[in-house]
């Protein structure tokens, strides 16, 4: 959906002077030291427009969070933003397309899982059993050096297919077309620094270029569905992570400097996410054995 963002030139006017007078505060002058230049000075050597356009786009931040809010809108991803008008008493006026998160059924995602696991032989609790039992010679193996990758992803493949085939949602098409644009971006670059033609590989693997598109829309479809249906799992299970989960994984990290780069609040966000959704996971995996 589209919303209007209307941003008044007396706010982009104020923020612009704050701006502006933090700004001499730390503007370098010949002959004086930093921050005590005379005021004239110091904002000759700043460049204003890049702080209107700074004021710009925080007062345009603002706008579009109130607009959000006011309507009740669940935006799933950045919006794209045009400059539509200036009006003649310089305020801004601007058109935002929102692309909201999709209406979930769920359904009976718990019986629908129930058992499917020990149904297809991937995992039992006999199974289980003997696998415990089972122990090299020389002790039992490292727990990393054991795991089994291949039936890990075999269980996964199992659940997101029972997932697909119960749970409804439609995803936008503007989110569908992105993902495929992403996927066919980063294949032309592989195919580039190989140095062939991307009809040349397509050639190579029999297929055409709407089939490859179409095989991307089906694959981006479905991972995006996926994305949103685990989202809806850990509401539904009320699955959360505590800040202490994430302090704790960061802590974990032997490296000083990774740890450093993990310890912002965007970081820390996408940690949060990392594990909320290994822990839905793990709930799935329990709801299907």
């Amino acid at each position: 959906m589209k919303i209007t963002l209307k941003v008044n030139k007396a706010d982009v006017n104020k923020r612009l002077d704050e701006l502006v007078e933090q700004a001499t505060k730390q503007v370098e002058v010949k002959g004086f030291r930093k921050g005590k230049a005379p005021a004239k000075l110091a904002r000759e050597k700043i460049d204003q427009s890049k702080l209107q356009e700074r004021a710009v786009q925080e007062k345009l931040s603002d706008a579009y969070i109130a607009v959000i809010r006011e309507k009740k809108l669940k935006p799933v991803s950045y919006p794209k933003i045009d400059l539509k008008t200036v009006e003649k008493n310089g305020d801004f006026v601007f058109e935002a397309e929102v692309i909201e998160k999709p209406k979930i059924d769920l359904g009976d995602y718990r019986g629908a899982l129930k058992g499917s696991l020990v149904k297809t032989k991937i995992w039992t609790p006999d199974k289980a059993k003997e696998e415990v039992l089972n122990k090299d010679e020389k002790g039992e193996k490292d727990k990393h050096e054991g795991h089994d990758h291949a039936k890990e992803d075999r269980k996964l493949t199992i659940i997101f297919d029972v997932l697909l085939k119960t749970c409804k949602l439609d995803v936008p098409k503007e989110l569908i077309d992105r993902e495929v644009n992403r996927m066919l971006s980063k294949l032309l670059d592989q195919v580039t620094k190989l140095g062939l033609k991307i009809e040349d590989y397509l050639s190579s693997i029999g297929k055409t270029n709407e089939q490859l598109k179409a095989e991307y829309e089906k694959t981006a479809s479905d991972s995006l569905k996926l994305e949103f249906i685990l989202q809806e799992v850990a509401m539904d299970q009320k699955i959360d992570v505590i800040d202490k989960e994430v302090d704790d994984l960061i802590k974990s990290i032997p490296d000083e400097k990774t740890r450093e780069g993990l310890s912002s609040f965007d970081q820390k966000m996408n940690l949060k996410l990392v594990i909320l959704k290994r822990k839905t996971l793990d709930r799935l995996e329990q709801l299907a054995a």
